[in-house]
């Protein structure tokens, strides 16, 4: 399920904006998952 005007969090954790700056997002996905206490898909 996708709400509109969301983004889904990449599976490659990589996340390139618009003008070609890439973000790693390993460091807060791995934050997120240990809050929630579970994996994201």
């Amino acid at each position: 399920m996708k709400a509109k005007g969301v983004i889904p969090f990449p599976k490659d954790n990589k996340l390139t904006c618009d003008c070609g700056f890439e973000f790693n997002l390993i460091a807060p996905r791995s934050e997120i998952e240990k809050i929630m206490g579970k994996k994201m898909l």
